[in-house]
């Protein structure tokens, strides 16, 4: 697997907060996705899965738009107008028949097996004909979202 360093960055993010697996259902996200462009929101990137492992695990996703949205912070989500993670491990993967999860798997390993320690995944999930890329992002332990 190649690996290499890179930076995050996203403006214009509406955020969705769960701890369940649930929110990652690729319907469930396509559906949020017509509900914005209902008002005239379109995504400007890729839809990025954040795996926050702490304590517990939990899951964010989040939705990069085209212009700024006032929307109201809830329970289940919030917006924000900047993300940068700066230092960042990288790499692209094309999963075949698994989950997103499990694409990150041997990256995970390398660096448990290094000492590196982190705290967050991002998997950037980009659709192609006939199935997904995923694009891995690890920011560095000590490493923080910058707004």
């Amino acid at each position: 697997m190649k690996v290499k360093k890179c930076s995050l960055e996203l403006y214009n993010v509406f955020i969705y907060k769960g701890k369940e697996k649930s929110i990652l259902d690729m319907d469930e996200l396509s559906m949020r996705g017509m509900e914005l462009r209902k008002e005239g929101i379109y995504l400007t990137g890729p839809v990025i899965i954040h795996k926050c492992i702490s304590e517990e695990i939990s899951y964010e996703i989040w939705f990069p738009m085209n212009r700024m949205k006032k929307l109201e912070n809830t329970a289940d989500g919030y917006f924000c107008d900047r993300i940068v993670y700066t230092d960042c491990l990288f790499t692209r993967t094309i999963p075949e028949n698994t989950s997103i999860e499990s694409s990150s798997e041997e990256m995970e390993n390398d660096l448990k097996q290094e000492g590196t320690a982190y705290r967050d995944i991002f998997y950037a999930i980009i659709p192609i004909p006939g199935g997904k890329v995923v694009d891995i992002y690890i920011p560095v332990q000590g490493e923080t979202w910058d707004e």
